[in-house]
C-alpha cells in the first residue's frame, strides 16, 4: 500500500498518513478538512501502529475472527470522518480486507462508503491447497473464516450484497 499511497500523491492526493484503533481523536474533529483535495490513510483492523523516532512500527495484533475486524473497520472509518469531516470514504482492501469490508457493510449499512474497491479477495472462499496451507502462512481463525464451506463465507455470499459501485481487481494462476 506504500506505492499505491505514492501513485496517488503523484495524481494530486495528500497523504495522510495512518490511523489505527488508537489515533487519538480529542480535539480532532475535521483538523483534515481544511484540505480541499481528495486524502489517503493507511489504516488496519490487523495491525496496529506506533510512532517512535525513526518512524511507524507496526504490531500484529493477535488471530480474530473477520467479524471481530469489521467492528474495527467501523472505528478506523468513524475515525477518518471526524478527522476529515466527510461523510464517506473509499475503501481500498487487500486480500482478507475485502471480505472484511464486505461484512462491515452488511453490519452497518454501506451509507459511510462511497466505493470499494478489492485487490485479491477471496469472495468464495478458500479451496485446496490454498485452504490446507492458510493455518501455515495466515492464522487459525482467520483462515477458519476465510474456508468456502465456513459458516462465515455462507453468511457473507448470502447476505445482502453493498449498494455501492464495487471493483474486484484479480489475478489467476494461483493453484
Amino acid at each position: 500500500f506504500n506505492a499505491l499511497q505514492r501513485k496517488l500523491e503523484e495524481e494530486g492526493y495528500v497523504k495522510a498518513g495512518v490511523v489505527s484503533l488508537y489515533t487519538p481523536t480529542e480535539k480532532g474533529e475535521g483538523t483534515w478538512e481544511e484540505f480541499p483535495q481528495p486524502m489517503s490513510v493507511k489504516g488496519s483492523y490487523y495491525y496496529d501502529t506506533y510512532f517512535t523516532r525513526g518512524g511507524y512500527t507496526l504490531v500484529q495484533q493477535k488471530s480474530e475472527r473477520i467479524e471481530t475486524y469489521a467492528l474495527r473497520l467501523k472505528e478506523l472509518i468513524e475515525t477518518v470522518q471526524y478527522k476529515t469531516g466527510r461523510s464517506k470514504v473509499i475503501i481500498v482492501a487487500h486480500s482478507m480486507g475485502g471480505l472484511v469490508s464486505r461484512r462491515y457493510m452488511q453490519l452497518f449499512g454501506d451509507q459511510n462508503v462511497a466505493k470499494l474497491i478489492m485487490i485479491g479477495t477471496p469472495n468464495k472462499g478458500v479451496v485446496g491447497n490454498i485452504a490446507e496451507y492458510c493455518d501455515f502462512i495466515g492464522e487459525q481463525r482467520e483462515c477458519e473464516d476465510m474456508n468456502e464451506k465456513s459458516l462465515f463465507m455462507g453468511k457473507l455470499n448470502a447476505g445482502k450484497k453493498p449498494a455501492v459501485p464495487t471493483f474486484a481487481i484479480v489475478g489467476i494462476g494461483c493453484a
